[in-house]
């Protein structure tokens, strides 16, 4: 064997048929992994966000409704942590401390003014939801 050649090997390894099929488990267990929890994320949070606008008036909403804002990180932050774990390009996470500190009742009521925990959240109940469930259908049924 040449160098030549040696080095063409090497450069299909990493770039070649054997480097796509070495990111078919992480892909595949990321895919596969996607129904159960756009299933049991977009659960929680309709079923939060639901009773939270149901029960505003009575003030007790309002809480439900920060609750569920964050949940709605947490199903957010997850999803980039599964993204990056199936070999993705890192995204980066917001910084969900506010620039200026806050105190006393405007610290709790912070996220409902935060618009990235309105867009986790329709990213939980919508995006995330639709386009789980449309990759899970396509990779579990390509063949048939």
């Amino acid at each position: 064997m040449t160098a030549a050649t040696v080095t063409r090997e090497r450069v299909s390894e990493r770039t070649g048929l054997r480097a796509g099929w070495r990111s078919v488990p992480r892909e595949l267990g990321f895919l596969l992994s996607t129904l159960p929890i756009v299933v049991v994320g977009f659960s929680v949070l309709i079923t939060l966000f639901a009773t939270g606008v149901g029960t505003a008036i009575i003030y007790i909403g309002v809480f439900i409704l920060i609750a569920t804002l964050y949940a709605a990180r947490a199903f957010g932050t997850l999803e980039l942590v599964r993204l990056q774990a199936a070999g993705m390009p890192e995204i980066e996470r917001p910084r969900w401390e506010a620039a200026t500190p806050r105190t006393g009742l405007s610290r709790v009521l912070a996220p409902l003014a935060d618009g990235r925990s309105w867009i986790y959240l329709l990213h939980g109940t919508v995006v995330n939801f639709t386009i789980g469930v449309a990759s899970w259908t396509r990779t579990r049924y390509r063949g048939h």
